[in-house]
């Protein structure tokens, strides 16, 4: 078996992995995702493929965003015939993505989604999570929650014949664990994975270690806290929290909605407008699986939900009517009911959270405000209507929840933030307003910038290295002998390879072998673990070698500094 890493190669979008068998002629993906916010790669996200899309048996599809499956549609309408397999929510989820993404993308795009046939990893003995699911001859496949998304997972491969079966472990997208990182409110920490011949792990912020300031829940929500505080002053009259309609969005709502437990005279009569039609679609399928159980052997537990956040709500996920409860609790937070809830404590939300019809900026609101509107990057979505409030409004302020990539405007307004109007003269990065505006420069922003900490679903180093790392029996091992790092700039791929190294010496255990990928394209052999050399050319086998002797030297140079 070889296989190649796309897409993500030395980016953090776009992914997708290519395996090959020569023997048996197998061919399958895990992902197919669209690069986005990065430099433009036209050609991979309008299905431009290094492989023929008819001749892949299925694609191991890890979670539902768009830079992970965003070209499955493209895939479809290559000709690609084979299953995509998945978590039910996953499947739902990318189907709202999708549907979405082809309002803008075509009739290519289109012809493709409508024809994706879906395989859901269904639940074997009432579980998802334990049992291997077999997804083609000789090939199984087991799921792993990682604390990124509801739906996310990590994936264990095994293949080949039974007395030879090769284990390979992708991580996908790996979230935080609860312990060392701030804990999502609507997804479990992330599981323990077991060892395996080969492993591939993400790598966004694997050259970034985040302290308690900018990790942890009880910091973000005194953020909001003083964000409102100073509404009730009169210093700032509206927020507009610019949130990704995915994942994001919910977990803002919730934390809104406990504000109104913790802190009710402080958050009374303030309105919250939720102003995104897809995240609106998105609530739907959250509400339909955040309060799925799963059989274990102690019993059925939440699948999704940490107990910490039945807690928070004043529940016990051990007892069936709070596991009812909690459902009660979804539907409230995500304006999804129209009743009167029975736990008073959601009283005061229900009354507060309206939806805002589509073209309403403000939703209809004439006061004070916090509007919760889609857009992450402020590029597109309904965040990006607000702009035209940066320059002339100093009574609003806008939040950033998360990462902003270089050349958008969320991260031309990012530099600004926490920084007043007057002293921001020499800003001279301009943000693209749009709708006949243009570009206007970052310097004449009036309106507030601010981020809101302990918001990220990926790990960082810390925790990339925790899951790297395997102790049983009170011993320590690195989970894989050999590791590649993808899905990640190189400068986060080189730091974390470091701190692989590192943590293997200190702990006085095998050092894995560490892969970089810089060059996109090439197979790896897993039965020689070693770059298939019959696959390149001369120069393309030059080209590898450059690229591994300048990854060593940098690492060396790192090392000594």
């Amino acid at each position: 078996m070889k296989f190649r890493l796309l897409g993500a190669y030395d980016r953090v979008t776009g992914s997708c992995m290519h395996f090959k068998d020569e023997v048996t002629g197998l061919q399958f993906l895990v992902d197919c995702g669209q690069i986005q916010g990065e430099r433009e790669d036209s050609d991979w996200n309008r299905g431009s493929f290094p492989f023929d899309a008819r001749e892949q048996a299925f694609v191991l599809l890890t979670h539902a965003h768009a830079d992970h499956c965003g070209n499955l549609p493209y895939l479809c309408a290559a000709g690609f015939l084979g299953d995509v397999v998945c978590t039910q929510e996953t499947k739902e989820l990318a189907t709202v993505i999708l549907n979405d993404a082809a309002k803008f993308k075509g009739a290519a795009y289109s012809r493709g989604l409508h024809a994706i046939r879906w395989r859901v990893l269904g639940p074997q003995n009432g579980a998802v999570f334990g049992p291997f699911h077999h997804v083609a001859k000789d090939v199984f496949v087991k799921a792993y929650p990682n604390g990124h998304l509801l739906g996310s997972v990590s994936l264990v491969l095994k293949f080949g014949p039974r007395d030879r079966q090769t284990t390979f472990t992708i991580t996908g997208d790996l979230g935080p664990d609860g312990n060392n990182e701030a804990t999502q409110l609507l997804n479990k920490p992330r599981t323990v994975m077991p060892p395996s011949d080969y492993l591939v792990s993400e790598a966004t912020y694997g050259d970034i270690v985040r302290h308690d300031r900018q990790s942890g829940r009880q910091e973000r929500v005194a953020a909001l806290v003083d964000l409102v505080r100073r509404m009730r002053t009169g210093e700032i009259e509206r927020l507009i929290i610019c949130t990704f309609a995915q994942g994001r969005a919910q977990e803002i709502l919730s934390e809104l909605c406990l504000l109104h437990q913790s802190h009710p005279a402080l958050v009374a009569g303030i309105p919250v407008v939720l102003d995104s039609g897809l995240a609106v679609n998105i609530n739907g399928v959250y509400a339909a699986h955040l309060g799925a159980m799963e059989m274990t052997p102690r019993g059925p537990r939440p699948r999704w939900v940490p107990r910490t956040t039945y807690e928070a709500f004043g529940l016990d996920p051990g007892i069936p009517a709070d596991v009812y409860r909690m459902n009660e609790v979804i539907h409230a937070v995500l304006g999804l009911t129209t009743e009167t809830p029975t736990m008073p404590e959601l009283a005061g939300w229900t009354r507060t959270l309206r939806v805002a019809q589509p073209g309403v900026s403000w939703g209809g609101v004439a006061g004070p405000g916090i509007v919760v509107a889609g857009g992450g990057m402020l590029d597109g979505g309904t965040a990006n209507r607000y702009l035209e409030s940066l320059y002339v409004d100093d009574k609003t302020t806008f939040v950033l929840t998360g990462y902003q990539a270089p050349g958008t405007n969320g991260h031309v307004l990012q530099t600004l933030a926490d920084i007043a109007p007057d002293a921001r003269a020499g800003f001279h990065e301009a943000l693209n307003l749009g709708r006949g505006i243009g570009m206007v420069p970052a310097e004449r922003v009036r309106a507030g910038v601010t981020r809101l900490p302990g918001m990220s679903g990926h790990a960082d180093q810390s925790g990339l290295l925790e899951s790297l790392f395997l102790k049983c029996d009170g011993r320590v091992r690195a989970l894989a002998p050999t590791i590649f790092l993808q899905h990640g700039r190189p400068a986060a791929q080189l730091a974390l390879a470091d701190g692989i190294d590192t943590k293997a010496r200190r702990l006085g255990v095998a050092s894995p072998k560490v892969v970089l990928t810089r060059t996109p394209g090439f197979f790896f052999d897993l039965d020689t673990n070693d770059w298939a050399a019959s696959d390149l050319t001369r120069e393309q086998a030059l080209e590898l070698r450059v690229a591994v002797l300048e990854d060593e030297n940098r690492r060396l140079r790192r090392r000594a500094a």
